[in-house]
């Protein structure tokens, strides 16, 4: 039977939307992967797990971990590849964008502490935004995990069952949509250029993997009054009961302390992770849905526990 032109045209729109398409999902692969972010959160981890090898050893690096990995250090390696080539992103770009884009149109005016007081000072500026940013971080962490929905998808980067420093980024896309809303708000807010706000982020990029490292450390003072250490946040990833509900601070630890969720343990004296071990059997792909599924699952009337 013969092709009639108009079939003939509308298939060579269908090929030319999704060479387009190829061609920007390919822009995009290839702006993430060079993108300044990019490096600098590859060189993090590098000094991360070169700091960990110098103090733990061989035999409790993280580097033993993802070159030999465990079912659980393999869902941390996958969830790190999907992190760094912007897959997950993926589904948070027309967010992201948007963002960017009223912080282009907006143009609000620019938050700063110390003009207020009478001096201009960035790193004072700087210092008291990433107060309050860990602030609402701690408030929202303690959230998720007395919400039920919410901890369906956050249960996922509990679920670990033993800590390498890729741990850290071991969370379900729609997880991290929160964290992407609430930073770019506050972008908008303060004024600072994303570029700028990148420089924050970046400590913060680094706490976090530092403190899901085998570095069995407290920090002394520091760790038990001001800052998160690998021991503390050890124990919020604790499967002993009595452990549940605590230390939510990413950067400090005071938050805990003012709101009384903080614990402390030897971190030789519990187990990691959760009490459904499924969690790190079967594909990639499985874990990513499993949530998903529990979801609609609790829609229907049933119900996921920790």
């Amino acid at each position: 039977m013969p092709i009639s032109v108009p079939t003939l045209l509308e298939l060579r729109q269908v090929i030319e939307t999704a060479v387009t398409f190829a061609t920007k999902l390919s822009n995009y692969f290839h702006q993430t992967l060079t993108a300044p972010h990019t490096y600098w959160t590859l060189a993090i981890v590098a000094a991360v797990l070169a700091l960990e090898l110098t103090v733990c050893g061989w035999q409790r690096s993280s580097l033993k971990k993802i070159l030999s990995p465990s079912d659980s250090a393999r869902h941390d390696l996958a969830w790190f590849v999907i992190t760094m080539t912007g897959i997950g992103a993926l589904a948070l770009w027309p967010v992201s964008k948007a963002l960017v884009y009223l912080h282009v149109v907006w143009k609000p005016a620019v938050f700063s502490p110390s003009a207020w007081l009478g001096f201009e000072s960035l790193l004072f500026d700087y210092a008291v935004f990433m107060v309050i940013m860990d602030f609402i971080e701690f408030a929202i962490h303690a959230t998720v995990h007395k919400v039920p929905f919410l901890w369906t998808f956050h249960k996922t980067h509990h679920s670990a069952q033993e800590f390498n420093v890729l741990t850290s980024a071991r969370f379900h896309t729609l997880d991290v949509a929160s964290a992407v809303l609430i930073v770019g708000v506050l972008v908008l807010l303060i004024g600072r250029s994303p570029a700028e706000v990148a420089l924050l982020w970046g400590a913060r990029t680094f706490i976090g993997y530092l403190s899901h490292s085998n570095l069995r450390t407290e920090f002394g003072w520091l760790g038990r009054w001001v800052f998160v250490s690998p021991n503390a946040h050890r124990v919020h990833h604790s499967s002993a009961r009595e452990h549940y509900d605590s230390n939510f601070g990413t950067i400090f630890i005071v938050w805990d302390r003012l709101f009384g969720t903080y614990r402390r343990a030897d971190p030789n004296s519990y187990q990691i992770g959760l009490a459904e071990p499924q969690h790190n059997a079967g594909s990639f792909v499985t874990h990513f849905l499993q949530p998903i599924r529990e979801t609609f699952g609790r829609l229907r009337g049933t119900r996921g526990g920790r």
